[in-house]
């Protein structure tokens, strides 16, 4: 019989949260620690070799018994004086981390993710865990100096000679990171060192934006799908309806992608008005040439390295955020991604076939950064040809329409 034991800690202060975090590393359990709502300051760290998973959850009211999942609640903050958040399972276990602010870490030469630092490696043989980035407020982190990734976010799921296991990364806000050397805003890594595939990656529903990498690639994101040898295979990577604007870098300002094999699929985003020597928006690589493209409905300018394998729908346009310099990245409603991206196809087939061919966009997020579904109706573009559109990026123009209060009406029309 195999007993399976979890563990939960409410913790309200910073020592708690560290006491907690302490405690999880060696006590043989999964464990999950509850942060009640308000502000901590410091660093905080958990380096276990036990393969068991850790999950922090932000947004609790004293005592642990409510959740509000709104990520301005519960604020890790390191004061500019080291990283903020340091998650380390050294034999495998899976780590989750969702509803934080994490701001304000600065990291020295070498280090990765100034503020969170999320790594699973699993030696010898066996399976790396998940790890899983969600709702999350990400900004104002440094990582300074030669070998520096991931200014915001540095996330890797590593195994040796077995499997690396997922990466998602979705509804967060990551902005106003900085690093020298690549992923200003995010750096993520699947990899199978010696023997295995990797994981997938999967990158939706997150706005990132004013990112910079100083030296190298990934103004907004870096995005690494590693195996060791031709026979394995990478974990198919994802990037759906993100908002990805204003991030810098010398290569791919926007998205540096490296894969050795296995198939990318880029639908629904706006990956606009970043800026690097080459790539402003995209830089696609492969390292072995076997990776596959593919890139509908996406809103970008220029694209470095690797083309396309199969692409379409995709417009070159200015599109129209209501006020960015704010962070406010709706859609005005002259925007050209309003029902620009794709959520649905299906064909049907007349006699003597008589059939529904349906399309799988499984992998498009239901609903939008803000919680509104994408659903929509059937619309018959050709004789038998169906579709269901949605809007590009990360925020449907549909949400700013439905919650805005009459000021926010005013407010939305004086600057459109």
């Amino acid at each position: 019989i195999k007993c399976s034991w979890a563990a939960d800690f409410c913790v309200s202060n910073a020592t708690e949260l560290q006491t907690g975090l302490a405690d999880a590393q060696g006590n043989g359990q999964d464990d999950t620690i509850k942060i009640a709502q308000g502000t901590y300051n410091g660093n905080f760290t958990f380096n276990s070799s036990e393969g068991h998973s850790i999950t922090l959850l932000g947004g609790y009211n004293m005592g642990c018994t409510k959740r509000t999942v709104n990520p301005k609640n519960t604020i890790l903050d390191a004061q500019n004086s080291g990283r903020v958040l340091y998650l380390y399972n050294s034999n495998g276990g899976s780590i989750t981390v969702d509803g934080v602010t994490i701001r304000n870490g600065n990291g020295s030469e070498g280090d990765k993710g100034a503020g969170v630092y999320l790594l699973s490696d699993k030696p010898g043989s066996g399976d790396a865990g998940d790890i899983t980035l969600t709702n999350n407020i990400i900004n104002g982190n440094t990582a300074n100096g030669n070998l520096s990734y991931g200014g915001g976010v540095y996330i890797h799921s590593k195994a040796d000679a077995g499997t690396s296991a997922k990466v998602i990364i979705s509804y967060n806000t990551i902005t106003g990171n900085t690093t020298y050397w690549g992923g200003g805003g995010v750096y993520a890594k699947t990899e199978s060192v010696s023997g295995g595939n990797s994981g997938e990656i999967t990158v939706t529903n997150n706005i990132i934006a004013e990112n910079t990498v100083t030296t190298l690639d990934g103004g907004g994101m870096y995005i690494d799908s590693d195996v060791a040898m031709e026979n394995f295979t990478c974990g198919d990577t994802y990037i759906c309806n993100n908002t990805v604007t204003g991030n810098q870098a010398r290569i791919g300002g926007g998205i540096n992608l490296n894969m050795n094999n296995g198939m990318a699929r880029f639908y629904n985003n706006i990956i606009w008005g970043n800026s690097a020597d080459n790539g402003d928006d995209l830089n696609l690589g492969t390292y072995l040439g076997n990776a596959k493209f593919y890139g509908y409905n996406n809103d970008y300018s220029e694209m470095y390295s690797y083309s396309w394998t199969n692409s379409g729908n995709n417009i070159d346009q200015d599109p129209l955020f209501v006020n960015p310099a704010s962070g406010n990245y709706h859609l005005k409603g002259n925007s050209p991604c309003i029902n620009a991206g794709i959520y649905g196809k299906k064909v049907y087939i007349p006699p003597p076939t008589d059939q529904w061919v349906v399309y799988d966009y499984s992998f498009i997020p239901d609903d939008d950064f803000e919680g509104d579904s994408r659903d929509s109706e059937w619309l018959e573009v050709t004789t038998n040809n169906y579709y269901k559109y949605c809007d590009i990026g990360a925020v449907s123009y549909t949400h700013l329409r439905a919650h805005e209060t009459v000021l926010d009406l005013v407010c939305r029309l004086l600057l459109e």
